[in-house]
């Protein structure tokens, strides 16, 4: 809730050594191919890319898989 709206988000990301893929509520695969695969040593949930900034809602859930997904499957865990 923001604002007194209330508006859920459903997002599938994946990245291998091509990039990375990103879907939001069903939506169409954004690409990007500028970011290097790195192996992460944490993973910092409902905080921003440096830490400091923290999300202003709940998440609801996490899922994980240990290998890349196609990106047809990444749109359907979104809807």
């Amino acid at each position: 809730t923001h604002g007194g709206f209330t508006r859920e988000f459903i997002h599938a990301l994946a990245w291998d050594v091509d990039g990375i893929r990103a879907s939001l509520n069903g939506g169409t695969i954004g690409t990007s191919v500028e970011v290097p695969l790195l192996t992460p040593t944490a993973v910092y949930v409902g905080m921003g890319y440096n830490s400091t900034q923290q999300i202003q809602g709940h998440i609801k859930s996490i899922r994980y898989w240990p290998s890349r997904l196609p990106d047809e499957e990444l749109i359907e865990l979104t809807l």
